[in-house]
């Protein structure tokens, strides 16, 4: 396996050599799954769900980690023996393929199951196990529900069901354990909605664009999250934004309505504003969020604290050698604390 070359950790986050390799291999039966689902009759239903409880999430990058090891191995060999001319080698991806462990001690030893969900973000944040005592493995799912921003989310009533019955399917059976299900979205409106609105003309001010994003917060509060919440043994929490991205994006002071559309149509990777302006965006998200959920009783989950392990020292935006691709972030440590962040912040709900 390639080694992997991490000095920045600050707590007891170690590499799973064996849930990696369970993947790695698993992955490989996902994949043949996936091409020949049409002749096993699988609906995709029923795939999205074998991959979450087989390898840990239904996204795309965690069904890749077996060609991703395979192309980092071959990376590495060629370029550990010089074969090959320099143009022809492969490149070596920067993309993390590990699952990492951390021991923890659970006050409460009835929690079983911790699902988060989202976008991208939350199959990161599921890469690191917790090992609660020596016979046991908390293995924390993700399901992701595509690029969705927080405002798309919140109007697209037919992911919403989809989601529901993925939780059902997942609901643990036949036990008074409990689950937590976290909500992790907001970080592609920063990148994408706000810059939008205001460079479209929708919005004149920030503090618009906020107010309009918050009123689809309320929406997923007050109606789904409070049905999910009637599901047995069930606690849901809204997970802070993670940081902002470091890219820089289109100013978009200076881009026209017409500009603004054409780049949000047709750009496979949208950015508007800069690290700092989004960092700023970010902020005042949370900060909206927190507040409206102590106003009214909801579980907001701060998770400042992880992420100052991996931003960036004087702004809120996500430090370059912690992120691969501009976007995601791959220190494990963060990983580990954010589970644990939103454990600690759940553990009085489960007294009893």
């Amino acid at each position: 396996m390639p080694k992997i070359k991490n000095n920045n950790f600050t707590g007891q986050t170690r590499l799973d050599k064996y849930s990696t390799i369970r993947i790695i291999l698993i992955s490989i039966v996902i994949n043949i799954i996936l091409k020949i689902k049409h002749k096993l009759w699988l609906s995709p239903e029923s795939v999205n769900v074998m991959q979450i409880k087989l390898i840990g999430s239904n996204h795309t990058r965690r069904a890749q980690f077996f060609f991703q090891f395979l192309h980092r191995t071959f990376s590495i060999i060629l370029d550990k023996f010089k074969l090959g001319r320099e143009e022809i080698k492969l490149h070596i991806s920067r993309e993390p393929i590990f699952i990492y462990k951390s021991n923890y001690h659970l006050q409460n030893d009835n929690l079983n199951q911790v699902i988060f969900c989202g976008d991208s973000h939350v199959e990161f944040f599921t890469r690191s196990n917790l090992l609660i005592t020596p016979n046991r493995k908390l293995k924390p799912l993700s399901i992701w529900l595509g690029p969705k921003t927080l405002v798309g989310f919140a109007s697209d009533v037919k992911i919403q069901k989809h989601l529901h019955e993925t939780l059902r399917k997942l609901e643990i059976r036949n036990t008074n354990k409990n689950r937590l299900i976290v909500f992790c979205l907001g970080s592609i409106d920063i990148r994408t909605t706000i810059g939008f609105l205001l460079a479209s003309g929708t919005f004149k001010l920030a503090t618009e664009c906020i107010d309009f994003i918050t009123r689809y917060y309320i929406n997923i509060n007050e109606g789904l999250m409070k049905e999910l919440g009637s599901l047995s043994n069930t606690k849901i929490a809204f997970l802070s934004i993670p940081p902002a991205s470091p890219s820089k994006g289109i100013d978009f002071l200076k881009c026209s309505p017409k500009e603004a559309l054409s780049y949000q149509n047709k750009a496979e990777f949208t950015i508007f504003g800069s690290p700092v302006e989004r960092s700023e965006w970010t902020c005042l998200l949370n900060k909206r969020f927190k507040s409206i959920a102590n106003q009214r009783g909801w579980t907001f989950i701060d998770n400042s604290k992880a992420y100052e392990l991996v931003t960036d020292p004087k702004n809120y935006f996500i430090d370059k050698k912690y992120t691969f691709d501009q976007t995601h972030i791959h220190e494990p440590e963060m990983y580990t604390k954010t589970i644990i962040q939103c454990i600690n912040r759940m553990q009085n709900h489960y007294i009893g």
